[in-house]
């Protein structure tokens, strides 16, 4: 399991932590904001067959409150949000459905964007949220968001694929005739990879009639010589 880098910033030592590990079935998501930013965050999760509420985490105080709803079939697979004056001021969701948010929506430069997207495309990689929020005394907004995400095992332990799409187990190889020099049909049978570009044989190249008898003129000469 991997924790990735968080949208925003996690250098103040001051701001108070929360983290929702494990918890990847998620059903529900409740967030509050204001203009300035988000105040508060909360996920109803699946576990066990139940419904269950997380904790609020964040401060009350928000104009805004939004219910996200994922479908049965739905679950996050990046988050996108710009961070700035020391907190997020606009956070979307994605899911492998559509885009929830953004939520907080104020006026950015562009550059201040962000987005984590490691490409998940099954349930199972995706393996709950964490992040922190600022003290009261310093507004009480979301500072941070970020990921856990996990390798999916039913991909990674597959077999291996070439660039064309075979396995390396579809590897499969002819067994070489003998050279034959004797024969005229004797030839080299170049391995056939199945997975691959075809390849013709090398076969013996065919003597010459120039060949015979220039073969059958030495073959006289060294008769003549032996006399």
């Amino acid at each position: 399991m991997f924790k990735l880098e968080p949208i925003g910033s996690t250098l103040f030592s001051s701001d108070v932590v929360w983290d929702e590990k494990g918890h990847a079935r998620i059903s529900y998501i409740y967030v509050t904001f204001t203009d300035d930013g988000i105040k508060s965050i909360q996920f109803i999760y699946f576990h066990e067959g139940v419904h269950v509420e997380s904790k609020k985490h964040g401060y009350s105080g928000g104009k805004h409150t939004t219910r996200v709803k994922l479908e049965n079939d739905e679950y996050l697979t990046a988050l996108s949000g710009v961070y700035g004056e020391k907190r997020i001021t606009s956070l979307t969701f994605h899911t492998n459905k559509r885009s929830h948010g953004p939520f907080c929506k104020r006026d950015y430069d562009i550059s201040f964007m962000r987005k984590i997207d490691v490409g998940i495309c099954d349930r199972s990689e995706f393996c709950g949220l964490f992040g922190s929020f600022s003290e009261v005394k310093y507004g009480g907004y979301l500072t941070s968001i970020g990921m856990y995400v996990s390798h999916n095992t039913s991909i990674i332990d597959q077999d291996p694929r070439t660039r064309f799409g075979a396995t390396y187990d579809d590897h499969h190889f002819v067994r070489s005739e003998s050279l034959d020099h004797t024969s005229t049909s004797g030839h080299y049978q170049c391995p056939n990879i199945v997975d691959g570009f075809p390849v013709n044989p090398i076969r013996r190249r065919e003597s010459k009639l120039k060949d015979k008898i220039l073969s059958k003129f030495n073959k006289a000469i060294r008769f003549l010589l032996n006399l």
